[in-house]
């Protein structure tokens, strides 16, 4: 089966936002990089969804798009309570004023970009494996 020209498109953008947020963690502009771990997610949990379904949901709740992923490929369930977590990253990075509450402790911090990272990268991979051979 040939992929979905977009879908490569989704996942090369998602690739850049991996790459965002590894240069913006090392440049320590946190509340930034754990947006664009957000990003990379729900680009690549769409891209999946475009291949799998020809369509795209105008949603960007991970939970939600995990959710509509998992109709295809129960596995996606592992990814649960991460995408829980990381969504807390959409709003908050794009607007000073709904920081406040986002976490216990407030902005995101070296600790939580790095785990937002590794999160963003294992789905990634994940995704990326198990369309290799569609």
């Amino acid at each position: 089966m040939k992929k979905n020209e977009q879908y490569y498109e989704w996942m090369e953008r998602a690739e850049d936002d991996l790459k965002a947020v590894k240069s913006l963690l090392k440049d320590e502009i946190y509340s930034i990089a754990a947006f664009e771990a957000q990003q990379c997610v729900e680009k690549t949990l769409k891209a999946y969804l475009l291949e799998k379904e020809n369509t795209i949901p105008k949603i960007h709740t991970l939970p939600e798009l995990m959710r509509h992923c998992s109709k295809h490929n129960e596995e996606f369930m592992q990814f649960q309570s991460d995408l829980e977590w990381l969504n807390k990253f959409y709003q908050p990075a794009r607007y000073p004023d709904a920081i406040a509450g986002m976490l216990p402790k407030g902005w995101p911090g070296k600790i939580e970009v790095e785990k937002a990272l590794k999160i963003a990268e294992e789905l990634f991979n994940f995704i990326e494996l198990l369309l290799r051979d569609n």
